[in-house]
């Protein structure tokens, strides 16, 4: 696979989805990109003034980045208050041994005690959740070492608004790093493909789709992050653009069983994929000396991957 930049031009007019569009019709003008009977595919970001930039263009089909729709619906979990309360917390004490050379060195010392490897805390970068989730768990591998830093006299007399996490906070803490596991290894795929494709965005969904939803016996700040999540990524990529997505993804061979659907779903993909096969490609319905061959779709699909 290769990628070609054809252009790459500031936009020095107001952000609007009208401006954006006037670049995206002149861009497909300039060089030449119609095509009879083909679309021109478009991916851009979640923002409304991409919605409206495309849908002026008339450019289809229109894909949303998933790196970025992970990122909205993360930040929609991990803005449940319980949670935001708890990484408040977890970030005013990162932040002040990230100002006080003289708490890190103590920090550092307590971790040379405790026979941990000296690492410095985590400051997160709020639009990178991701980062959310390292700050987070490196405060959980540092722990005792931190409140063994926060009992030196020197230290807390400047840190007197600093708290560390209770029990209770703690194991939602825990239960939230395991939570958001699934999200990473989803972002983690995304980033090792040299050339990511959108076959892998159906399996993917359905993978974080599976993880969030609430289960019995988890604690309400878990369940409630869970749904945030779930319910803001749940409604994203629907009707034409969830279909494209689907017959991409049954021409990859790695996910071509559409486990994630039933069969009678699962058949409806093959027929439209079948179905456009034969209309742009009438020759496919011959073999070598022009006999007739017949195209089927598997009566029985198996559900493993």
């Amino acid at each position: 696979m290769e990628s070609v930049v054809l252009q790459t031009r500031p936009l020095f007019e107001s952000h609007t989805g009208a401006n954006i569009a006037q670049v995206l019709q002149t861009a497909v003008t300039d060089w030449e990109l119609k095509k009879p009977n083909h679309g021109i595919a478009i991916v851009t970001d979640n923002a409304r003034n991409m919605d409206v930039a495309v849908r002026e263009a008339e450019l289809k089909p229109h894909i949303k980045c998933f790196a970025h729709t992970i990122n909205l619906a993360t930040q929609a979990g991990l803005g449940v208050p319980r949670v935001a309360h708890l990484l408040g917390q977890v970030r005013r004490v990162a932040a002040f041994f990230h100002r006080s050379s003289t708490a890190t060195a103590v920090l550092m010392s307590k971790q040379k005690q405790l026979q941990l490897p000296s690492h410095k805390l985590i400051m997160d970068i709020t639009t990178r959740w991701n980062s959310t989730l390292d700050m987070l768990a490196r405060y959980l591998e540092r722990q005792a070492a931190i409140a063994a830093a926060l009992t030196i006299p020197e230290i807390r007399q400047n840190a007197r608004s600093i708290d560390t996490l209770d029990s209770c906070n703690v194991r939602d803490a825990q239960d939230l790093v395991k939570l958001l596991h699934p999200l990473k290894t989803a972002t983690t795929v995304l980033c090792e493909e040299k050339s990511p494709t959108v076959s892998l965005i159906v399996p993917l969904k359905s993978m974080i789709e599976q993880n969030m939803t609430p289960k019995d016996g988890e604690s309400t700040t878990m369940a409630n992050t869970k749904t945030a999540i779930l319910t803001n990524i749940a409604n994203r990529y629907s009707g034409d653009a969830f279909n494209y997505l689907l017959e991409c993804t049954v021409l990859d061979p790695r996910f071509r069983t559409l486990p994630q659907l039933d069969h009678d779903q699962c058949e409806a993909v093959f027929l439209r994929v079948q179905d456009s096969c034969c209309k742009h490609r009438p020759q496919l319905r011959r073999g070598k000396k022009g006999q007739q061959v017949e195209l089927t779709v598997p009566h029985t699909v198996e559900r493993r991957l």
